[in-house]
């Protein structure tokens, strides 16, 4: 994983992968979910993000960290880990994404990890 890259590592579906928000992806987050990015983030810093944010955040971090997981197993995974902490997750991929400076990248499993960009 490379911080300086704005990379977030984390467990997912039993491996360690890296996440990473491109250009390509924040544009992917916004297709999909119909929304600009910085509304996106705010709806993270208000705490109202749902699954689809989550998933498209997640989905895009892995795609522009180099890793592919279909739908299904993605859903899987976040379900494995649970929507808290799948959110915190996207929270800091989201962050580190967007090039927030106090982002705590690599600890977005961790208790201490910021939920959403607003409180990094």
């Amino acid at each position: 994983m490379n911080l300086h890259r704005g990379e977030v590592g984390a467990v997912l579906a039993g491996t360690e992968r890296a996440f990473r928000l491109t250009f390509e992806g924040l544009a992917e987050v916004e297709a999909a979910l119909g929304s600009g990015i910085v509304s996106v983030a705010e709806r993270f810093r208000r705490h109202e993000m749902g699954t689809a944010e989550v998933a498209a955040i997640l989905s895009a971090g892995l795609k522009g960290a180099g890793h592919v997981l279909d739908e299904a197993a993605l859903k899987a995974a976040v379900m494995e880990m649970g929507f808290v902490t799948a959110a915190k997750l996207s929270g800091e991929i989201l962050a580190r994404g967007l090039g927030l400076e106090e982002s705590r990248a690599g600890k977005a499993t961790g208790e201490e990890a910021p939920a959403s960009p607003g409180d990094a």
